[in-house]
């Protein structure tokens, strides 16, 4: 509520400041101020992105890994004309609440990208159990992008959505990759190895008395 406010009061400074100029406000000007507005806007969709990640997160976890990515899927496709193929092997029941709730985001926040920046006409998401790790692969045929470029821009801004992937893969013991160039595909691929409890050393065991 608090950037919301921040956010109308910029917009009645900005309108104020117009009325009052006799002269044009330059081009530099209004650049400025569209980069500050565009950062407050990131900066409440963050938010807004966190508060409903935290209020799904545990039906996530407990829901079907397929069953909760094909609804993605769905959900996705009626809001959009872009084709989504979704392709899911393998046993996920081993797969811990952390590492579901990992992957969904990374669905979720690689359909967003399609949409949003990469005027894609078709995604194809496939997501293999192995017996060693599970492999989340995800391509576009959108426009592309220069990887390097992007990922410093985004930082610059505080748009975490690559960069938030993978610390989320990060944090779990997995890799994450994203191939890009310009005119494309874009392909993000995501390795999280097969989680394993640290068993406690057995206790030693008294010596016998002769």
């Amino acid at each position: 509520m608090q950037d919301l406010a921040a956010l109308a009061g910029d917009l009645r400074l900005l309108r104020q400041k117009t009325q009052e100029r006799e002269e044009p406000i330059s081009h530099e000007m209004l650049f400025g101020f569209f980069d500050d507005v565009e950062a407050r806007v990131g900066a409440i969709d963050r938010v807004l992105r966190d508060l409903v990640h935290s209020l799904e997160s545990p039906a996530v976890a407990r829901r079907p890994l397929g069953e909760v990515l094909a609804r993605e899927v769905e959900s996705f496709r009626t809001q959009t004309d872009i084709v989504v193929e979704l392709s899911v092997s393998g046993d996920l029941d081993a797969l811990t609440a952390s590492q579901r709730i990992a992957l969904v985001r990374i669905v979720q926040e690689s359909l967003s990208n399609a949409r949003e920046h990469g005027n894609a006409q078709r995604v194809s998401i496939a997501l293999a159990a192995r017996s060693d790790r599970t492999v989340l692969d995800i391509t576009d045929d959108g426009r592309g992008f220069d990887v390097p470029r992007t990922l410093v821009r985004a930082a610059q801004r505080g748009r975490f959505g690559l960069l938030g992937m993978n610390e989320r893969a990060r944090l779990l013991g997995g890799r994450f990759d994203v191939q890009s160039r310009a005119g494309g595909p874009t392909s993000i691929s995501v390795v999280l190895p097969v989680w394993q409890p640290v068993l406690a050393p057995a206790a030693s065991q008294p010596a016998l008395l002769s």
